[in-house]
C-alpha cells in the first residue's frame, strides 16, 4: 500500500545506481517527520549507516543528501548551472525581498558584480577600526562581569557584538543614536526566520498574535530606519566611506546601472541577518572550545600580545596566523552554514546516480568536515590540522564553511577578519571559563547554534595589554 502511494506521489528515476534509501516502516510518515523535527539527528546518523549519497525516501519529492567533497564540487561549481536555491529559500524573501542570498539568475548576477567591489580585500582593511573599537566597548563591560565574578551567557553579548559591528560597517556614523534598536530588530527577525524555517507549518503571518506583531514592527521599523538612511544621503550628497556607500555608488561594469534603492535595501537586511547570526555563533564555540583546550588559548593569547599593538590593520590581522587556524578548525567542527540546499533545474547525474529534474539536493558540510575518510581523528579540536602544508593535500570542498563556486559568500574576508581579531581581543585580556557545564549540545536551526548558548565566567589577567589606538 505505502509502496504505490509513493509511487503516485513521487516521481521514480527509471536509469543509474540503485540510491542508498533510508529504511522506514513507513517512510510516507515517519522519515517525513524525523527529518522535520531533527534534520540534523537524522542527517548524520543517516550518514553514517548509507554512505555519503542516500535517498531520504520522502514523499511528493526525491530528497538526496550527499556528505562528500566531490559531490559538493559537482553540484557547487561543476554543474552549478544545473542548480537552483532549495525551496527552504522560500521562508527568507519576506524579511530579505531579492538580496544575494535570495536572488537568483540574471538578476543575482547582476547584484553580484555591482557588490563585489565593496567586499575586496582592499576596501574591508578600514573596517578592522571599526571591528576592534567595537570589540573593546563589550570588553569594558566584560570587566565588570569579571570584577563580580558573575557567569553570563557569551552567545548573547556576541550577538550584540555583530550586530553593532555590521551596523556600524554598512552605515558609519548614521547610526550612532539607533545602534540598540537596531540590534533589537535584527534578533526579532532572526527568531522569527529559525522560528519559521524550523516549523514551516506554523501560524501564518497575517494572524495578529504577539510574535506576529513583534516581526512585523521589527521588520517595519528597520526599513524605514535604512530608507531614511538612503534618502538623506541622496539628498545631502555627502561622501561617506562604509560599505553603505559602496553599495549605492558602485556601478555595474557592463549597464552602467547602480543599484535602485529597493535593491539596496534588499542587500542591506541581508548582510544585517547572515552577518549578525553566523559570526556570533562562529565566536560562541571558538571560546567553548577553548575554555575546553586552554592551552590552545594561550597560544592565541601569546600571538594577540605579540601581534596586536598600535592601530589595528589588515596587514596585522593577517599576522594572527595560529589564531586564523583556530577560527578555521572551530568552523570545521561546527560549521554555521552546516548545510547547503540546491533544487535540480535539469536532470543531472553524480557518481552514476541519477538526479531528476525537480530533486531537493542537500549538501551536509557538517559530515563532510568530520568525515573520517578525509581528517585525522576527526571530533579532536586541533587548529595545526590547518597549517599549509595539510591544506594543500586536501580536497578543496574537505573544508567549505562560507560554500563554493559562484554564490560563495560574498562577505567571508570581512567575517574571517572579524572573527580573528574579536577573539584575539577577548582572550587576551580574559581567561574564560565554562559556568556549570563540560559540554554543549548542537541545536541546528538555520545555524547550528550551542543549544542555550555558551555560559561562561570571566577571569582578568593579571598583567593587563596595553590597549591598542582605535582613533
Amino acid at each position: 500500500m505505502v509502496s504505490s502511494i509513493r509511487s503516485a506521489l513521487r516521481p521514480r528515476p527509471m536509469r543509474g545506481r540503485p540510491y542508498p534509501q533510508v529504511a522506514s516502516a513507513n517512510p510516507l510518515l515517519k522519515n517525513a517527520a524525523v527529518f522535520g523535527s531533527d534534520p540534523f539527528r537524522f542527517m548524520t546518523e543517516n550518514q553514517r549507516q548509507y554512505g555519503d549519497f542516500y535517498d531520504v525516501h520522502l514523499p511528493h519529492v526525491p530528497l538526496f543528501v550527499l556528505s562528500k567533497p566531490e559531490y559538493a564540487k559537482h553540484v557547487l561549481v561543476t554543474n552549478n548551472k544545473k542548480y537552483g536555491k532549495s525551496f527552504a529559500y522560500e521562508f527568507l524573501r519576506h524579511p530579505l525581498g531579492n538580496g544575494l542570498l535570495t536572488s537568483e539568475g540574471d538578476f543575482w548576477l547582476k547584484q553580484r558584480r555591482i557588490a563585489q567591489p565593496a567586499f575586496h580585500r582592499e576596501r574591508l582593511s578600514a573596517l578592522a577600526t571599526t571591528i576592534a573599537e567595537t570589540t573593546q566597548g563589550m570588553l569594558q563591560e566584560w570587566e565588570e562581569y569579571a570584577r563580580r565574578q558573575q557567569p553570563f551567557n557569551a552567545t548573547h553579548d556576541l550577538m550584540r557584538l555583530t550586530s553593532r559591528v555590521v551596523a556600524r560597517a554598512l552605515f558609519g556614523s548614521d547610526v550612532a543614536d539607533s545602534a540598540s534598536d537596531i540590534v533589537g530588530y535584527i534578533n526579532t527577525i532572526n527568531q522569527h526566520i529559525t522560528e519559521k524555517v524550523s516549523n514551516p507549518f506554523r501560524l501564518p503571518l497575517w494572524l495578529p498574535n504577539r510574535k506576529n506583531r513583534a516581526y512585523r514592527h521589527a521588520l517595519q521599523e528597520l526599513d524605514k530606519l535604512v530608507y531614511d538612511i538612503i534618502e538623506n544621503r541622496h539628498r545631502t550628497g555627502k561622501t561617506y566611506h562604509d560599505l553603505l556607500a559602496m553599495l549605492m555608488e558602485t556601478e555595474d561594469a557592463d549597464t552602467g546601472e547602480c543599484m535602485s534603492d529597493q535593491q539596496v535595501r534588499d542587500e542591506v537586511v541581508t548582510l544585517f541577518i547572515a552577518g549578525t547570526e553566523t559570526s556570533a555563533v562562529a565566536l560562541s564555540w571558538m571560546l567553548y572550545l577553548l575554555a575546553r583546550h586552554p592551552e590552545e588559548a594561550e597560544k592565541v593569547r601569546e600571538e594577540a600580545s605579540r601581534v596586536l599593538s598600535g592601530t589595528p590593520t589588515a596587514e596585522r590581522v593577517a599576522q594572527l596566523v595560529y589564531t586564523h587556524r583556530v577560527v578555521q578548525e572551530t568552523m570545521r567542527l561546527y560549521p554555521p552554514a552546516w548545510i547547503m540546499g540546491r533544487e535540480a533545474r535539469e536532470d543531472d547525474e553524480l557518481d552514476g546516480y541519477f538526479i531528476p529534474r525537480g530533486s531537493q539536493v542537500y549538501i551536509c558540510s557538517y559530515a563532510i568536515h568530520r568525515h573520517p575518510d578525509i581528517w585525522e581523528q576527526p571530533e579532536r579540536f586541533w587548529p595545526d590540522r590547518f597549517d599549509e602544508k595539510r591544506v594543500k593535500e586536501r580536497h578543496k570542498f574537505a573544508f567549505f564553511p562560507f560554500g563554493g563556486g559562484p554564490r560563495y559568500c560574498i562577505g567571508n574576508h570581512f567575517a574571517i577578519m572579524e572573527m580573528q581579531l574579536a577573539l584575539s581581543l577577548i582572550v587576551r585580556k580574559f581567561d574564560i571559563k565554562l559556568d556549570g557545564i563540560d559540554e554543549i549540545s548542537i541545536e541546528p536551526l538555520i545555524t547550528l547554534r550551542p543549544y542555550g548558548g555558551v555560559p561562561v565566567r570571566l577571569v582578568q589577567r593579571e598583567a593587563q595589554p596595553q590597549e591598542i589606538s582605535v582613533s
